[in-house]
């Protein structure tokens, strides 16, 4: 049995973007306050790095093989999840950038 199979007949899709989001924020939020990195901050950013970093990794958790068709697909179908997200090429630097944050405070 596949992994996506064996989550999604634990949980609904909603309920692993809302368990994947609160450990993202947590995370990114107790990161930034013990100043581990630092994120870029825009003032027309139209999602928050939590949501599209939650986006990216449920697309990886759930074995999406496209980024791109998949943030699209999140954002038309699961729109009362993120109401407000970016175009396609903002949510791909957005998300780059986070990850490289992320990723250099760890090593």
């Amino acid at each position: 049995m596949s992994r996506t199979r064996t989550l999604l007949e634990q949980y609904s899709v909603v309920d692993l973007f809302t368990m994947v989001y609160v450990a993202v924020d947590d995370y990114l939020q107790h990161s930034l306050e013990h100043h581990r990195f630092v994120l870029p901050d825009s003032r027309d950013q139209k999602a928050s790095y939590s949501k599209l970093m939650t986006i990216s990794l449920m697309g990886d958790l759930l074995a999406e093989p496209y980024s791109g068709d998949w943030f699209v697909w999140v954002k038309h179908e699961d729109a009362t999840l993120f109401p407000s997200l970016p175009c396609r090429c903002q949510e791909e630097r957005t998300v780059g950038y986070g990850l490289q944050a992320a990723s250099s405070s760890t090593g």
